[in-house]
């Protein structure tokens, strides 16, 4: 069967980063961890270079494998099923939504380094807050017995899981801004031809 030398490219990508962040979010466990799941999530790091260098496909791909992958390497908190799809393949996910802005990242390149900075920190934030919203529902439906009395579940939730998200949000987009200053090319993209499988 024939298939473009960029969809070969984009699958070895996709594997190799999503391998990356599977491995990152392993180390992350030695950092923050919190009690009821949750930690810092260096895993962001590959998710987010995916989504810039092929956009939404290679940002949302590369986070819902992350997320399929993350429960089964790691121990997962796991209270009912809905709960897992909200704690880890769809935040995931919805953190490849960094690939929106992924024209603007681009564009930033070949202007000032903080003008990249605002990008990559701006894209980031869209991945981050969405991934966030998903964990924070997940709290108010299934771990508000946790918030202590007369906190409201919705406010316990948010705190928690932003405890450890807005770190996460500002590690990972600076860590993805200094690659991009030392190496542009890795979110520049690839070749046309095509290769018989």
């Amino acid at each position: 069967m024939l298939l473009k030398n960029k969809d070969l490219l984009f699958l070895t990508e996709t594997a190799i980063l999503t391998a990356l962040a599977v491995i990152l979010e392993m180390l992350s466990g030695f950092f923050i961890k919190m009690p009821q799941g949750g930690s810092l999530s260096l895993g962001m790091i590959p998710i987010f270079i995916m989504s810039f260098r092929w956009g939404l496909k290679g940002g949302l791909l590369t986070g819902l494998l992350t997320g399929i992958l993350h429960p089964i390497v790691m121990p997962p908190v796991i209270v009912h099923y809905a709960q897992a799809l909200l704690d880890y393949p769809l935040p995931y996910m919805l953190a490849g939504m960094s690939g929106v802005l992924s024209g603007w990242v681009h564009r930033s390149l070949s202007q000032a380094k903080w003008n990249t900075l605002m990008a990559v920190f701006a894209a980031a934030a869209i991945g981050s807050i969405l991934r966030s919203a998903s964990h924070i529902l997940s709290g108010v439906i299934f771990f508000g017995s946790y918030a202590p009395k007369g906190t409201p579940v919705f406010t316990y939730s948010f705190i928690y899981n932003t405890t450890w998200m807005l770190p996460t949000w500002i590690i990972a987009s600076f860590a993805v801004w200094l690659i991009l200053l030392k190496s542009p090319r890795v979110i520049k993209s690839s070749r046309k031809k095509t290769v018989s499988l």
